[in-house]
């Protein structure tokens, strides 16, 4: 969870990471990084919708970022610590 914060864009979880893909016709798809598949590649958008894309149809495509800012920058240790141990105990 600490890297998570202090590094949002280390590990990002599925339906998290922003992704823009470029398509064989030219177009653009931008969203959040759904499913992925050898053969296909889940984009879902901020409206609730989703698209699945044929990979062989992809012709660049940029990694997952994160929109979150990096916390360490915000928070102080023992703030980032509180943050830790009440998620924690949300899980319990």
């Amino acid at each position: 969870m600490l890297r998570s914060l202090v590094d949002p864009g280390g590990d990002i979880a599925k339906g998290f990471g922003m992704i823009s893909v470029t398509l064989s016709d030219g177009s653009n798809v931008s969203g959040l990084l759904g499913d992925e598949t050898e053969e296909d590649l889940e984009i879902l958008s901020l409206d609730g919708s989703s698209r699945l894309i044929d990979k062989t149809m992809i012709v660049s495509r940029t990694a997952p970022i994160s929109s979150m800012p990096p916390m360490g920058f915000i928070l102080t240790k023992r703030e980032l610590r509180d943050v830790i141990a009440f998620l924690i105990e949300l899980n319990e």
